[in-house]
């Protein structure tokens, strides 16, 4: 929003340098999609439906990891193991001795495990090795992003291969970085 404000409707980067950045194109690629062209749409920018598909995704990834964090610590039959809090209570209450389980977080217990499966972690939380479900969504949200940024970048070093200076990937000639190159040459 913030360069919205500054350069306007430009791209910040095609305003600084002159050329395109990965994402130019997409609001062209959205408006003639919403029209019903879909071949414009994919001429303006190709990477606008997986977009659409990996936004949606991280967001119900997001939604659902939430949902899994209001409702706790997961059961036994969900995460495999005793979730640490569980683990803790049975321990303090004398019907888990821990003995029986090398999987009490230090947390939960008060101290550390001596089988050195808790480490510190920042903050003061113990980790337990167990991931819960939460931790499993948000690491398929975070391949998710990660895939979609190679997707972008390997489909702009393509496009500024194929199309670059021509549209849509035209050079601005009058951008910043270049007006100043044609004043000192």
């Amino acid at each position: 929003m913030f360069f919205l404000f500054v350069f306007g409707w430009i791209c910040p980067l095609r305003y600084v340098f002159g050329i395109p950045c990965p994402g130019c194109g997409m609001t062209h690629a959205l408006g003639a999609f919403l029209t019903g062209d879909l071949s414009a749409s994919l001429s303006y920018h190709p990477m606008l439906l997986p977009t659409a598909a990996a936004a949606v995704a991280a967001l119900w990834i997001t939604i659902a990891a939430g949902r899994k964090e209001q409702q706790g610590n997961f059961p036994a039959s969900e995460s495999g193991l005793l979730s640490a809090a569980a683990a803790g209570r049975k321990e303090q209450r004398g019907n888990f001795p821990a003995s029986e389980s090398g999987l009490l977080s230090a947390a939960a217990a008060g101290r550390n495990n001596a089988d050195g499966l808790s480490e510190k972690r920042g903050g003061g939380k113990a980790d337990t090795g167990i991931r819960t479900g939460k931790d499993k969504l948000l690491s398929y949200r975070k391949k998710i992003l990660i895939a979609w940024i190679a997707a972008m970048l390997i489909c702009y070093l393509i496009r500024m291969i194929l199309y670059f200076p021509a549209e849509p990937m035209r050079f601005e000639a009058g951008a910043l970085l270049p007006g100043l190159l044609k004043m000192i040459a």
